[in-house]
């Protein structure tokens, strides 16, 4: 730190939180005061210093079962190229790579923005990983044949997940840090679970840096709209949906939520994401699936493909059977029965009370995992259970049970 003659010193990307300890020395290097600052807040803009814009820190969003930590996610600007003229020096350099912590940049630029860059502007032993995205819905929707760019959202939310995983702090930036940036954001904030409100708070930060975005703005609510259409009860669970559906693994997701999240994040059990064309056209829900005496309703097509299982909250599933190799996926379902095995409810595929994957590895016949827990505010009366699926030609099912 540079010397400085007067009372006041500005003192800038403190960690929020973190106690700091501070001496203040004479013209003769004595130590005339000392003490501790704590800086207040939860958010972490940065100073990068130069032309520099837009800098954040992801960390302290409340998510699931704790808070983003602080460290691990930076969200800004461009680095170098000509749009803004950003050019970092070698104090710059240095402050990003050995103060902020970063190691890893990943680039989300067209080539003609990039102008041929090649590696990090960090410096060389930053690793730099370069993907061409749009904004927004556009690219993101998985019925949109023309502008379908989910497998590049795949590969950035897979390398992100890694690199939380690897511990290596990462620098995600466009141009402004606002659009491709701000949609990266928002599926990683999602899938942590941080609210609606806050990750539409982060997204209107990059307003203070002269670039206004608002969550009112169009092209930002088509985000949300797609989002929003995902299975899932909340918005966590419909981007956990989404990230299921483009390719990104549940281990992954995992990886992601237990790196970012500092606290005790819910684990992602293995999701099966069905469509509604797995069942009768005629069929809206699953409503009226099931007959009041529990069983498949006259014109439904599927079956019951199980005794009655006991059950108690902590119960885990595991179902083996025969079903040919070029099988769809089927939708499944849990009827709710009571001790008395008399018909209670209904639990669909997307509720989150059950979770369900279908795993072919297995050659010819291959093995169909359930995991399944109780929600006690929701099916606290049942005793039992039996499993429904559309598909019709599996067969010779095995039932094993164990308590978790």
């Amino acid at each position: 730190m540079e010397p400085t003659i007067g009372n006041d010193y500005a003192i800038r990307n403190l960690i929020p939180g973190h106690i700091y300890d501070y001496v203040v020395r004479d013209s003769a290097n004595k130590a005339v005061k000392y003490g501790t600052v704590t800086p207040q807040g939860t958010l972490r803009m940065i100073d990068g210093g130069g032309k520099t814009f837009n800098i954040r820190d992801l960390g302290g969003w409340q998510a699931d079962g704790g808070v983003l930590r602080y460290g691990m996610i930076y969200r800004g600007c461009e680095l170098n190229g000509e749009t803004y003229n950003v050019v970092l020096d070698n104090c710059q350099r240095f402050y990003f790579r050995h103060v902020l912590g970063i190691q890893a940049e990943i680039d989300l630029r067209s080539y003609s923005e990039t102008q041929g860059v090649a590696g990090s502007a960090i410096g060389d032993n930053v690793e730099y990983n370069h993907y061409i995205i749009p904004a927004y819905a556009v690219g993101l929707d998985l019925q949109d044949k023309k502008y379908n760019y989910t497998g590049e959202y795949r590969d950035v939310l897979k390398k992100i997940a890694h690199n939380i995983d690897e511990g290596k702090p990462t620098y995600c930036h466009c141009l402004v840090g606002a659009d491709r940036t701000g949609t990266v954001m928002y599926l990683i904030e999602a899938l942590c679970g941080v609210s609606q409100s806050d990750i539409d708070k982060d997204y209107e930060l990059t307003s203070f840096s002269g670039e206004t975005r608002l969550r009112t703005n169009e092209r930002y609510q088509t985000l949300v709209s797609l989002i929003d259409k995902m299975k899932g009860n909340t918005l966590q669970e419909k981007a956990v949906s989404y990230a299921l559906k483009i390719g990104v693994t549940v281990e992954e997701t995992n990886m992601l939520r237990n790196g970012l999240i500092d606290g005790e994040p819910t684990e992602i059990i293995d999701a099966f994401v069905w469509s509604d064309n797995l069942f009768d056209a005629a069929n809206a829900s699953f409503d009226s699936y099931i007959n009041s005496s529990g069983e498949v309703a006259d014109g439904e097509s599927g079956q019951l493909v199980t005794d009655y299982i006991p059950v108690t909250q902590n119960t885990v599933i595991n179902l083996k059977s025969d079903i040919p190799q070029n099988a769809a996926p089927s939708t499944g379902m849990l009827a709710l029965y009571d001790s008395n095995k008399n018909y209670i409810a209904q639990v669909a595929a997307d509720n989150s009370v059950w979770t369900w994957n279908i795993d072919k590895s297995e050659g010819s016949c291959p093995v169909w995992k359930v995991l399944a827990w109780m929600d006690p505010a929701k099916v606290a009366d049942a005793y039992y259970v039996r499993l429904c699926v559309a598909n019709e030609n599996i067969n010779n099912v095995e039932v094993k049970t164990k308590e978790i």
